[in-house]
């Protein structure tokens, strides 16, 4: 089995006091390497928090724009007409963001992006709303809407509750690594510091859960191990054999755990149909290690052909 908990440090002492005292038992597959999987919509959530601080003054002025239209009826009355004015009637009404949400951040963004004209006729009609952000402003905003877009989609499909998602978050997490990676070097400056900030935290979790989330996809007939072999050069370079072997031998050994685990089931009862002599030791105990050699037969010919 496995568990699945938010990246919290309690519940790092908690997964350490089980693993001690599952492994003493020799419950866990693998040495308890796949026993502990991180939640990848909350790694995702830390990464983007982390990103947003530090471009907090860029949405500033957007967020306090909305924020102005939406606490005044007046001036909601007043945005109203512009809408109809400038076209926009059939758009979804402007939405304000909750700081601890950073999905609602982004959709915040998007909703002011598409009223962005009818921001800029409110000041004819309304000219107490002083806050409407410049076009630079507005072009920064939509460089970070873009840039959230992917995080906001890659969100929603991992968070899935009607459709099978272990083998969907490998693709993911991969797409948002090579993105961070490519937008590091961004000629914006505000989205490369950024990505820079959101890349680190990356790093810290990834290395961690990149196998687990591994294991599913190989699984997935259509992919299998060489779709890694195509993804890594993108993220490792010169070091991807090494993260391949990596992924490969902890598979390897999940494997061989399972098929030990399938032998121990598949051996007859001693206790039920193996006679025992007086001093209780079994008369036919050649026959449990002429069951274990038939197993091991059976699987030298399935490997062969």
């Amino acid at each position: 089995m496995s568990i699945t908990l938010d990246n919290a440090s309690v519940n790092d002492a908690c997964i350490s006091l089980l693993l001690s005292s599952l492994s003493e038992s020799s419950k866990l597959l693998c040495d308890g390497k796949l026993f502990h999987v991180r939640c990848a919509s909350h790694i995702l959530n830390l990464i983007v928090q982390d990103g947003l601080r530090t471009i907090d003054i860029v949405i500033h002025s957007v967020r306090r724009s909305v924020k102005k239209v939406r606490g005044s009826p007046s001036r909601r009355q007043k945005f109203e007409e512009c809408i109809q004015q400038v076209g926009l009637e059939n758009k979804k009404w402007v939405s304000l963001d909750v700081p601890t949400r950073w999905n609602s951040t982004y959709l915040m963004l998007e909703s002011a992006l598409e009223f962005k004209r009818a921001f800029s006729s409110l000041i004819m009609l309304d000219p107490s709303f002083n806050c409407v952000p410049t076009p630079d402003e507005w072009d920064k905003a939509k460089v970070v809407c873009k840039f959230l877009k992917h995080f906001y989609s890659a969100t929603n499909i991992v968070s899935g509750t009607k459709y099978p998602t272990s083998n969907l978050y490998f693709h993911e997490m991969w797409k948002i690594k090579v993105l961070l990676d490519e937008e590091a070097n961004s000629s914006h400056v505000f989205i490369s510091s950024m990505a820079l900030g959101m890349q680190e935290k990356f790093n810290k979790y990834w290395k961690d859960c990149n196998f687990i989330l591994a294991i599913p996809l190989i699984l997935d007939p259509r992919y299998k191990l060489m779709y890694f072999r195509y993804c890594f050069p993108k993220m490792y370079g010169d070091a991807t054999e090494k993260h391949v072997t990596v992924i490969e031998n902890v598979f390897r050994q999940l494997f061989a755990d399972y098929l030990t685990k399938t032998q121990l089931k598949s051996r007859p009862s001693t206790s039920d149909h193996i006679p025992t002599n007086s001093n209780g030791a079994s008369h036919d105990l050649d026959m449990v290690r002429g069951w274990d050699q038939f197993i091991c037969q059976q699987n030298t010919q399935r490997s062969k052909s």
